[in-house]
């Protein structure tokens, strides 16, 4: 995994609403104290699937938060999105090494759980990590 090479401003979490040129951000949303302002979650709205994965990454008992996400059509053929995730132990949200690392990690967890499929879920993933505050 590669640190990202996308910079979109948003450095620190909660970050604010976006609504300039069309964007349609309700900004970051504590899920973990305030689960019911998942319905907020615009770019996830027509997305039940998503909404679900983000609904399981912040439960009480998860070690995961997210932090943003996007859905949609880049074209008839394409389906695009991204979930932005980090760990709500700050050790772990901290050891680049250990972030850096979580790619690979999955790449073989896929490939014993999901062998038939594996290679196809490992292409369609993009891995990136980027610094934030919280």
């Amino acid at each position: 995994m590669e640190y990202s090479k996308f910079d979109d401003h948003y450095k620190h979490f909660p970050y604010r609403k976006d609504y300039q040129n069309g964007r349609t951000n309700n900004g970051g949303l504590d899920l973990i104290n305030n689960p019911d302002s998942i319905s907020e979650i615009t770019e996830a709205k027509n997305f039940p699937a998503l909404l679900g994965f983000i609904s399981e990454l912040n439960k009480a008992d998860s070690p995961y938060l997210t932090l943003g996400c996007e859905a949609g059509q880049d074209s008839p053929e394409v389906f695009v999105g991204y979930v932005e995730f980090t760990f709500k132990d700050d050790r772990l949200a901290q050891d680049e090494k250990f972030i850096s690392a979580i790619d690979t990690r999955f790449n073989e967890w896929t490939r014993i759980e999901y062998p038939q499929i594996s290679e196809v879920i490992v292409r369609s993933l993009c891995w990136e990590y980027f610094k934030i505050t919280y």
